[in-house]
């Protein structure tokens, strides 16, 4: 997050170009529920007092656990159900001997335009070995969802994400998948999750998903002057680990 504000920030902009990093998890269990976690608070807190009226939003892009590369057969599991609801995205990883070497890229089709524009920039910058799913939810036609969309996609809404989406603003979910890959499927929020299981693979992955950030950012917010600006993936192993704080940019 911090590498994609550096980069994006050099030019002007005729857009106003948020990131934030929340605290507390989005779940109806945590301590915080009753008070407003991260997100929510964001939205009923920060934004009305920022704005005097809520703004136009293009788009919101949420990061939650994108450095977790594992190339190796049977390292990706999926959530109970998903070759049902997504039986080509399910086919795909399975006739890839089920590893977890893509990042998923999760949408509805309010949020067309943003995820659209991610996948986009997201290909265009190579590397064919950090792969992509395009995981769109074409059920979701509505652009708010309710209490049973929650229920039925409850995996992919794990994260702040689901805060926008519950106000009707576009946004895109970034994730490595979290639990359902290599050994996070037993470190997952647990002091086993550490620095010393980082590689330069993961480094190199986290890398071209903060480029294809900015390239998205700078399709949806154009600057006022011409400039591409490419990461210094060096830089990333540095901030790896605030990279695994959910992250949301909006535009």
């Amino acid at each position: 997050m911090l590498q994609a504000a550096k980069h994006l920030a050099k030019f002007p902009r005729d857009f106003t170009v948020v990131f934030v990093a929340f605290d507390f998890l989005l779940s109806e269990d945590a301590a915080c529920a009753s008070l407003g976690c991260g997100s929510e608070s964001f939205m009923n807190e920060w934004v009305n007092s920022y704005w005097s009226t809520p703004p136009t939003t293009t788009g919101v892009i949420v990061m939650d656990t994108i450095m977790n590369f594992n190339d190796s057969r049977e390292s990706q599991s999926l959530p109970a159900g998903f070759n049902v609801l997504f039986p080509n995205v399910a086919s795909s990883i399975t006739s890839n001997n089920n590893k977890g070497d893509f990042l998923a890229a999760i949408g509805r089709p309010s949020d067309r335009d943003v995820l659209d524009k991610f996948i986009q920039s997201y290909t265009a910058l190579g590397q064919p070995e950090f792969g992509v799913q395009n995981i769109y939810i074409s059920g979701l036609t509505e652009s708010t969802v309710s209490a049973s969309d929650i229920a039925q996609y409850s995996d992919l809404m794990r994260s702040d994400h689901r805060t926008f989406w519950s106000r009707g603003i576009p946004s895109i979910f970034l994730t490595d998948t979290a639990n359902f890959r290599g050994y996070m499927k037993t470190c997952f929020h647990n002091s086993c999750d550490d620095m010393s299981r980082v590689t330069d693979k993961m480094i190199q992955f986290a890398g071209k998903t903060t480029q294809a950030v900015i390239d998205t950012v700078n399709k949806l917010a154009p600057s006022s002057r011409a400039g591409v600006h490419r990461v210094d993936v060096s830089l990333l192993g540095v901030l790896g680990t605030l990279l695994w704080i959910n992250a949301a940019f909006t535009v």
